[in-house]
């Protein structure tokens, strides 16, 4: 069982948010953001992979799963 803040998953939720209005690279998103929202950047990205909430494309341009679809 995973032990996640409120504060991480109400990040995650905003990340989700803009991920699906301007698609961009995790590498643009790991350099324009140290923090987003209240928690660690790095923290959203591993949390959001995990939950199979976001999926990279070939590209490297991230796009939301349609379970990340759904907590958007």
């Amino acid at each position: 069982m995973s032990n996640f803040a409120v504060g991480a998953l109400y990040s995650s939720q905003r990340f989700l948010h803009v991920v699906r209005e301007q698609p961009m690279t995790v590498e643009t998103f790991s350099a324009s953001y140290k923090r987003f929202e209240v928690a660690d950047a790095d923290k959203i990205l591993a949390l959001v992979k995990q939950c199979g909430w976001v999926s990279v494309r070939d590209d490297g341009i991230m796009q939301l799963t349609e379970r990340g679809i759904q907590i958007a």
